[in-house]
């Protein structure tokens, strides 16, 4: 074997090096002057022409001056048709419904900027893109953007196919899916530009218009899965709560959410029902403002934090919930909708020093289907308590507070109940207010010293409560009295809402901690109804049947009242109502 010196190899090595860069550096010498004399040649022979590998429409134009350009443009001008077409459908137009004159000399100046515009980087890497590849540049012309847009608008709507989206419906309890219907439409746009491209390219044949088809049938399996899925939640229920506000969704209502082309739910379904919460929910932070003058509140909005729903979170819960419906024997869901708060920089408690901080309680009554004396007796005797406090260790008086209810007072003649009968009388409908400030009073915890029942059940105040939770008056002798055993004043805030036909209670004042709780009414010995009564009325014309008094089933009604502070019990008692059966009444008329 033979040995090699590695201090010799690496001399020779070195030695090697040195003489590459030599020959390099005399190349170098020799090519760069050679390069730079090719270069300014090219540049002197194509100085004031269109360099080569340029076409325009697919016409050679390479080292054409600008004039011969020019006046080779008129040979390469647009055909004088173009066909559009889809399947075994065909739309002709001349092209000079699309294009107006061709611009020759700026389709030529477009081609004679090839290479010369740029640094010298761009302009280079032009010339060798056209001198290797080619680069066919468009004819410029005017475009009738109008007949344009029409053109591809008539295509457009004569090949467009609706397609009908799938969806789960129920029938006599039974679910039924339908699996949609796939459609198709043209891609206006490109279709714009493939027309364009043709003229502008002078392309032969026909263009092609371009169809997306739009495929949202299920297919039989697709459509059996959606009908288990929707199978699964049919009997469910999901309920989203926040403050008093309840929302309930039945499984009927929670199917359009489920996704219909897979597992999961539609986020665009489930994000509008999130959004149209929020229109519900969201609201700015609002500043308290109280005026006291002449011993009653005359100004006063409380302190409300700022709203806004968290759409997203709710989004994700509601996917959650949907997962756990389907999958599990559970049949109900309960939700506090995930609300993000900003406080007002104006609290309650820093406008008043009479205990005003907070709601305290509430209660609601509809009164649908009220005349409009009836409707216009509410709202005048809801305004009278409006802004009324009631001072600590008071006992407040509805009829004291309300004042006068005749006609000097603005109140107007309706349906009263007095004497065991249905008569009309000044101030019909004053005790849709007082059941509904009753109502408030229970919700705050306050003590009730004085109630009475209606003599006989009234359908007002059955529309959104059971039988019992109703209180009558009639000045002087029948009255309803509450006590005020909280720290502070307590505010009363009327809220009638004519046109929804609502009425709400607030109390404002100091919670002490109570909570109130009032039992879902016990109706039992219900007795029907006698029969109608009719009673002749020579005021009324002949014919005419005009009903006074509607019957009404006789029942008794309790329902318990507890109120509590931690440990302390303030308030245990139950409220009893009789109410007898009542006739319907008729007028018929005897006149002339």
């Amino acid at each position: 074997m033979r040995l090699v010196n590695p201090a010799l190899s690496l001399k020779f090595l070195i030695s090697l090096v040195v003489y590459v860069k030599r020959v390099l550096a005399i190349l170098f010498r020799v090519a760069a002057p050679l390069f730079l004399i090719l270069a300014v040649g090219y540049h002197l022979v194509f100085w004031n022409r269109i360099y080569p590998g340029v076409k325009i429409a697919g016409v050679d134009f390479s080292g054409k001056t600008q004039e011969q350009a020019i006046e080779l443009i008129a040979s390469v001008s647009p055909s004088s048709e173009i066909s559009l077409v889809f399947e075994d459908q065909t739309w002709q137009f001349p092209i000079e419904s699309f294009s107006t004159d061709l611009q020759g000399e700026a389709t030529v100046e477009q081609a004679f900027s090839i290479g010369r515009e740029g640094d010298i980087f761009s302009t280079t890497n032009q010339k060798l893109q056209a001198a290797i590849e080619w680069i066919d540049l468009p004819l410029i012309f005017g475009i009738d953007e109008e007949f344009l847009a029409q053109s591809v608008t008539h295509i457009a709507e004569q090949l467009f196919v609706p397609s009908v989206e799938p969806g789960v419906s129920i029938q006599d309890k039974l679910v039924v899916v339908s699996s949609g219907k796939s459609g198709q439409e043209v891609n206006q746009e490109k279709l714009r530009e493939k027309i364009l491209s043709s003229i502008a390219y002078k392309q032969e044949g026909p263009v092609q218009v371009p169809v997306n088809k739009v495929v949202v049938e299920l297919t039989l399996e697709e459509a059996e899965i959606l009908k288990t899925r929707a199978e699964n939640i049919l009997e469910k229920q999901i309920t989203l709560q926040f403050e008093r506000k309840v929302f309930k969704y039945s499984g009927e209502e929670l199917i359009p959410l489920l996704n219909l082309h897979g597992p999961g739910i539609s986020d665009d379904r489930v994000a509008d029902l999130a959004s149209d919460l929020a229109e519900g929910i969201n609201r700015p932070p609002q500043n308290a403002r109280f005026v006291f003058d002449g011993g009653r509140v005359q100004e006063f909005a409380p302190a409300k934090d700022g709203l806004e729903l968290d759409q997203k979170t709710l989004t994700d819960k509601i996917r959650e919930s949907l997962k756990t419906l389907e999958a599990t024997s559970e049949e109900k869901i309960s939700l506090v909708l995930p609300v993000k708060t900003t406080k007002p920089e104006v609290l309650t408690e820093e406008v008043n020093d009479l205990g005003i901080k907070e709601l305290i309680g509430r209660g609601t009554s509809t009164f649908r289907g009220s005349a409009a004396s009836r409707i216009h007796n509410i709202a005048l005797a809801s305004s009278r308590l409006n802004g009324v406090l009631i001072k600590p260790n008071q006992v407040f008086s509805f009829n004291r507070a309300l004042g006068d209810i005749d006609v000097y007072s603005g109140y107007q003649q309706a349906y009263i109940i007095k004497d065991g009968g249905t008569i009309l009388g000044d101030g019909g409908g004053v005790c849709q207010v007082s059941t509904t400030f009753f109502r408030a009073a229970l919700d705050s915890g306050l003590p009730i010293v004085r109630r009475n029942p209606h003599s006989y059940r009234v359908s007002y105040y059955e529309q959104d409560s059971k039988p019992g939770i109703d209180a009558t008056i009639y000045s002087p002798s029948v009255d309803l009295k509450i006590k005020n055993d909280t720290p502070g004043h307590v505010l009363i805030q009327a809220k009638p809402d004519t046109g929804n036909r609502s009425l709400v209670f607030e109390f404002y004042g100091t919670s002490d901690g109570r909570v109130s709780e009032v039992s879902i009414p016990r109706v039992w010995d219900i007795r029907p109804a006698p029969p109608p009564l009719y009673q002749d009325d020579p005021t009324l014309p002949a014919g005419v049947v005009k009903q006074i008094d509607f019957a009404a089933t006789g029942a008794k009604a309790a329902f318990d009242y507890t109120v509590t502070r931690g440990t302390d019990t303030l308030q245990d008692r139950t409220f009893y109502s009789t109410y007898r059966p009542w006739q319907a009444k008729y007028l018929r008329g005897t006149g002339l």
